[in-house]
């Protein structure tokens, strides 16, 4: 007579799957009603915004980041700031290329990161020192923005 218990425990296994997925979907539902959504048109920005972009080897990805950036509405006054930390691919060049002529946007060149610091930190401090705005926006350099996610 063949042993019942591999039987018992797959239908356990099944059970406690299902009972798993059943409040992973629970919890899902609650969180599409109650987290918060941004507005599609949000009111206008007044104080300065620093959109702050650091950036190492991007050149492959940056440009969509940059339009998308420069794209942003609802922002009276904004400063975008990329800082190119000693990428070897030509990143501020296609940075330049996708900014054109906008006066908005401004490349910096990083300084050598100190000991006991990393890389992205400390371009991010560099941005943040050299930022004019009262709020900042930190955005990686693969990322697109939709045209009001910086207001919103």
């Amino acid at each position: 007579m063949p042993d019942a218990r591999p039987a018992e425990i797959l239908r356990a296994v099944v059970a406690a799957g299902s009972a798993l997925a059943c409040l992973g979907t629970a919890h899902e539902l609650v969180n599409l009603r109650l987290l918060r959504r941004l507005p599609d048109d949000p009111a206008p920005v007044g104080t300065v915004v620093s959109v702050l972009i650091p950036a190492r080897d991007e050149a492959h990805r940056i440009a969509p980041t940059i339009r998308s950036v420069l794209a942003q509405r609802g922002l009276t006054d904004v400063e975008i700031l990329v800082l190119d930390d000693g990428s070897t691919d030509g990143t501020a060049e296609v940075v330049r290329r996708a900014a054109g002529d906008d006066p908005r946007l401004k490349i910096l060149t990083g300084a050598a990161t100190p000991p006991g610091w990393l890389g992205k930190p400390h371009a991010c401090a560099q941005l943040t020192a050299a930022a004019r705005g009262e709020m900042l926006a930190f955005v990686d350099a693969d990322v697109v923005l939709a045209p009001n996610a910086v207001a919103a």
